[in-house]
This record gives C-alpha cells, structure tokens and sequence, in this order.
C-alpha cells in the first residue's frame, strides 16, 4: 500500500463513516417547513425569515401569508418548536394573520394564549412595527394588557417615537391605559409637557377605579429621575384641575429630594430650606437616616449647621439608631458629645433602639441617662419586651446595678415578653 493512502486511509473512513450517519439523521432534524434546529434549541436571530420560503406552505404564489396553509403544514410537522416558529412568522404579517393561524393550528386555548404572548412580543422586539400592529389587534382582556406591559417595560427609548404614534391611534380602554403606563415614564424624561397632557387627558369621574388608575399614572408622571426644575415643571401641569395640580406638586418634591439624597445629601439640605417649614421637618429626618448610612461623620457635621425647624426630635433620634447599626462605638462617642438637652435625649432613645438587638445590656446603660421619667420608662418598656430571649438573663443582671428607682425596675422585668 503506497504512503500516501496509508497516511489518509484512516481519516477518509471517518469522513465516510460520518457522511452516512450524517444520512441517517438528517431527515429527523429536518421538517417541512425547512428547520433545522436540534429539539430544545431555539433558532438564531434572523433564521425564521429565512426560513420561511422553504416548502412553501406559509406564502401562496403571489408571496402573501397563508394562515391555512401554514397551520395545515405545522399540524404535520413533528420539530418541537415548529408550532412556535410558524406562530413568530405569521406576528410579522398584519393581522388578523396570527390569529387566523392559531385558530386553525391548535384546540389548545392554553396552548394558543401562549402562543400569542410568545409571538407579539417576539414580532415587538424584531420589528416593533408589526409587533405593534399585533397589540392593536388584541382584544381587550387582562392577559391582553400583561402582553403589552411585558413587552413595552424596557422599551429603548429610540423607539419612543415608533410607539407614542402607536399609542395616539388606540381606541380608549384598558389597553390604552396599559400602553400609557409604560410610556409615561420615558416620555417625562424627555418631554414632560406632553406626559403631562397625556395624563391629564385620562377621564375623570367617581369611579373608584377610574381615578386610581389616573392617580398612578400622576405617579409615573413625576417618578423618573433626572427631571427639571420645580418651577419649570409646575407651569407645565396647568392641564390638571387644581386640587390635582397641589398632589402633583407634592409628588414633584418627593421626586427631586430623593434624587438629591441620594447624589448629594448636602444640595438636598439647600433644596429643603427653600420649602415652607412644615414641609421639610419629616423629609430632613428621612434625609439624615438615610444619610448616616452612608457617610455618618459628614451627616454629623452638617446636622450642626441645619436650620431650626429642621432639627426635630425624629431627626436626632433616627440619625443615631441608623448610626449605631453600621458603627457602636462611634455613634455612641456622638450622642455622649452632645450638649445636655433635648436633642441628646432624642439621640439617646435612638441610640437605645440601636442597640437593643445586639447589645441589650449597652442600652439598658443608655437608657437609664434618659432624664424624662415617661421617655425613659417608654424606653425601658420597649428594651426588654424586644430583647432576644438568649440575652435576657444578662440583662436583667445588668438591671440590678443600675441606678433606677425599684418600681421602675420592677415594671421593666414585666416588660419582658413571655
């Protein structure tokens, strides 16, 4: 035998071997519509429109989709994912070509409403056109607005011109809503004049349902982040009957202070002076809880330098029980810095409520330098009917050298929860 073919016999045997295993299991992965995906293994992008010419059974002669044709093929189709392939094809023609489609390819009504979620928002995502032509043609039913809520929560906003036309067009109903929903919060961050009047178009009335439904499209309206100023949002809400117009106010604050807290605590202090006292007192709390837990030695600083009617004793307080979550020792260094007065005794009982879970007998320490006896007994209750139960022995140890009066130790003991 000469070199050469010794050299390759082997590996043309193979080829040969292959080729007729190749012959064998070909016509299995192969069906009538042309797929040649593998069970359990869905097709590439762009491989269904490709496909769709093989065997001609889903365009006639004059290229027009045929539902009959195409679910008379798929009926006899025996690929796992055909029925699913020949439902995608037809989302991309106008309707009613899916629905013909699913009439005719399956009795299953469960199998046919998956079908037609699957495929209208597979037609959204590859043509968002045809896929919004296929919501159009969904009647109106709350698997309906699911559909149109999956398929349009995370839409790119390059598309916002493509759907809001879309959006124009639908009839009123619940549908109409659902698309709203979705819209709303892209439209406000780049348009909020026009969400505003989408919004204030929506029906009003004594329904309760109606005007919730309103109420949380206010609240998409004003949700986004990044928004303009106050002012400049305010002129364009003159759409909004004028008791709508003071919660969308509100709501407009809200949004732009946790944007603030959350990029920079101190402009968020700026932003909140310029608000009527009454407004900010509980929002400067919520601030500087928040802030605490983040960056507690800058938020200790600034607490000095806020304004009167921002200190309250809720901001005192939940400052120092956020504090003492991330670090004991230096919020307790904090509160035992802090001059004798009001404030202290509310960072105190903050610090109590702190410490309670990890270190009881710590805040049965603090708690007994509450020098309010009604605050302090408040306390005291509250430190031993939450104390862990493996901990209770040690704490009322702890008790006995404290310097409290008999009768309020005594009533801290029954304190403890069974």
């Amino acid at each position: 035998m000469p070199p050469l073919f010794r050299k390759y016999s082997g590996f043309a045997a193979l080829l040969a071997v292959g080729w007729l295993a190749g012959r064998q299991v070909w016509p299995r992965l192969e069906n009538s519509a042309g797929s040649t995906e593998t069970a359990g293994v869905s097709p590439p992008a762009g491989a269904l429109e490709e496909r769709s010419d093989a065997g001609n059974t889903a365009k006639p002669a004059d290229g027009k989709v045929d539902p009959v044709a195409a679910a008379r093929a798929v009926r006899t189709e025996t690929g796992e994912h055909a029925l699913r392939d020949a439902a995608r094809r037809m989302a991309l023609a106008p309707p009613p070509a899916l629905a013909d489609f699913l009439a005719l390819a399956t009795d299953s009504e469960t199998v046919r409403a998956a079908l037609l979620e699957d495929a209208v928002r597979w037609a959204y995502y590859r043509n968002p056109a045809a896929g919004l032509a296929q919501f159009s043609a969904l009647p109106e039913s709350p698997a309906a607005e699911a559909i149109v809520n999956k398929a349009l929560r995370f839409f790119p906003p390059k598309d916002l011109p493509t759907v809001l036309a879309w959006y124009e067009k639908l009839p009123a109903g619940r549908l109409r809503l659902a698309a709203l929903a979705e819209i709303t919060p892209v439209l406000a961050r780049r348009d909020f004049a026009k969400a505003a009047a989408l919004t204030a178009a929506l029906p009003q009335g004594d329904e309760a349902a109606k005007q919730t439904r309103r109420d949380r499209m206010k609240q998409l309206l004003v949700g986004g982040r990044g928004m303009q100023t106050l002012a400049v949002m305010e002129k364009k809400l003159e759409a909004f009957p004028p008791e709508e117009k003071e919660f969308l106010r509100g709501a407009i604050q809200g949004a732009q202070f946790r944007n603030l807290a959350n990029n920079s605590p101190e402009d968020a202090v700026t932003f909140l002076t310029g608000l009527p006292p009454d407004e900010y007192a509980d929002r400067g709390a919520v601030l500087f809880q928040e802030w605490a837990e983040r960056d507690p030695i800058h938020a200790a600083r600034e607490i000095d330098r806020v304004p009167e009617a921002m200190r309250t004793e809720a901001l005192y307080s939940g400052f120092a029980a956020a504090w003492t979550e991330g670090n004991v020792g230096m919020a307790s260094q904090w509160v035992d810095g802090l001059p004798a007065g009001r404030w202290r005794e509310a960072a105190t009982r903050g610090l109590v409520r702190g410490l309670t879970k990890d270190y009881p007998a710590e805040a049965l320490t603090w708690a007994a330098t509450i020098t309010d006896p009604v605050e302090r007994a408040e306390s005291l209750r509250a430190l031993f009917s939450q104390a862990a139960v493996e901990k209770r022995s040690a704490l009322l140890l702890s008790l006995e050298s404290t310097p409290l009066q008999p009768e309020e130790k005594e009533a801290a003991r029954k304190s403890l929860s069974p």
